[in-house]
């Protein structure tokens, strides 16, 4: 059976457990016929899987890298299986730069902070991390598993400003200097540097996979988000991200509010529960219609995150996802790939959101993104129809696309483009 494009899919479930070295058990209660009347129940154009997680052990038996200590049974070949015969497609779910065992089996792959101290989590994106594991393992579960693409996890916000010998040496390569630290002159550039490295990194794994699997999507996990308001560069399928379990339904309407505009294939995840005191507490079907529906309001696709220990599917929330799903379906026709109508624009500048930065992406903590997501907020929250618009979206408009815009916010910022500077003022002056 033919199976859908990123492109083309609108509802996507999502399993994971981020198996650990020494997990054992793997397998060992799931089912391909559990499997199987979950997909009939719930009918998803696609299912993103578990295949290795932050600690770098895969759940697959794998032939490249590192797999758990005990892997009962090969639950991707089990997913595969049952996808493909329901016309399903199939993603990994597999860590990028955040990869415990890669550096625990070779230190020298690991990213290095400034006081000269090794990462036991982050690989350098300068070093051979992408053509000796990352690389080979995406091309084994394009080719041997004939998946359809990956899901890459920690990437753009696991990624460090790096000391390493591989970076110090690509730095000099570049400037003829060594790295500055974060208290000396030039540190900026240094981070922009970084940044760079990471792009050229996401574009290595992209062109070893595609070489041998041309049609295998990938997305690297909040890229050309929130996380990274920037114009998309890279030959990325699909734009992805799994928002917060916490204050989601604000999370999502923000994140889904900067992706409208970025031209590609784009989807939020919603986590199907919300951790508390350490225990994961399963989300009620009201609570996650209500996140799905603020993503697809705004044209995205939806998936949501299911709690998979061991690689078993449970089996009693079957019923609530069935009818998440349907509440989804009813609105597709009208929804999916929608373009939204808005009346307000919220100016997010790109030079404003890397502007003294200390790190390298992430939203977190940022009070650029802050002054944004409250501006946004406010319009909605007054009946406003409010869309993001980060600075080439922006630059992009002419007048008079811009003049559609009731209202153009600029929030607080420190620093902005010139261009931008310009393109407002002019919008002001003709009577915005």
């Amino acid at each position: 059976m033919d199976r859908k494009k990123r492109s083309e899919s609108f509802l996507g479930m999502h399993f994971d457990f981020h198996a650990g070295k020494d997990q054992t058990g793997i397998g060992e209660n799931c089912a391909p016929e559990v499997i199987g009347r979950m997909l009939d129940a719930v009918r998803p154009d696609y299912v993103q899987c578990d295949t290795k997680g932050h600690n770098g052990a895969t759940s697959y038996p794998t032939k490249v890298g590192y797999q758990a200590k005990e892997i009962v049974a090969d639950i991707l070949k089990m997913w595969r299986e049952e996808t493909a015969k329901r016309g399903i497609s199939l993603y990994a779910h597999h860590s990028g730069v955040w990869d415990n065992l890669a550096i625990e089996h070779n230190p020298s792959w690991a990213a290095v902070n400034e006081k000269g101290e090794p990462s036991k989590e982050k690989t350098s994106v300068f070093g051979p991390y992408v053509e000796k594991l990352l690389g080979p393992q995406l091309v084994e579960m394009a080719t041997e598993y004939d998946l359809d693409g990956v899901w890459i996890d920690g990437d753009c916000w696991a990624v460090m400003p790096d000391y390493s010998e591989h970076a110090q040496n690509a730095y000099y390569a570049k400037t003829g200097k060594k790295p500055p630290k974060s208290n000396e002159e030039g540190y900026d550039d240094f981070l922009d540097f970084c940044r760079q490295g990471f792009r050229d990194y996401v574009a290595r794994y992209i062109s070893i996979v595609k070489e041998k699997a041309p049609s295998f999507e990938v997305a690297s996990n909040w890229m050309y988000t929130s996380f990274a308001p920037e114009e998309v560069t890279l030959p990325l399928d699909f734009i992805s991200g799994d928002y917060s379990p916490q204050n989601s339904v604000n999370t999502a309407r923000f994140e889904a509010a900067c992706l409208v505009r970025q031209g590609k294939p784009w989807d939020l995840m919603a986590w199907g529960f919300n951790i508390q005191h350490g225990y994961h507490c399963i989300k009620t079907l009201p609570q996650l219609c209500q996140e799905a529906a603020v993503v697809i309001a705004q044209g995205g696709g939806f998936q949501f995150y299911n709690a998979q220990k061991v690689g078993t599917v449970q089996e009693w929330a079957i019923p609530i996802w069935e009818k998440l799903a349907a509440f989804c379906r009813e609105r597709e026709d009208i929804c999916h790939r929608a373009k939204p109508h808005a009346q307000v624009g919220i100016v997010y500048s790109t030079k404003a959101f890397y502007h003294n930065k200390k790190n390298l992406f992430t939203a977190y903590g940022c009070p650029v993104t802050g002054a944004v997501r409250g501006s946004l907020f406010a319009a909605q929250e007054n009946q406003y129809s409010a869309e993001i618009l980060m600075s080439h979206h922006l630059l992009s408009l002419t007048d008079d696309e811009l003049a559609r815009f009731g209202m153009l916010i600029l929030p607080n910022v420190a620093a902005i483009e010139d261009e931008v500077k310009a393109k407002l003022l002019t919008y002001a002056q003709n009577g915005g």
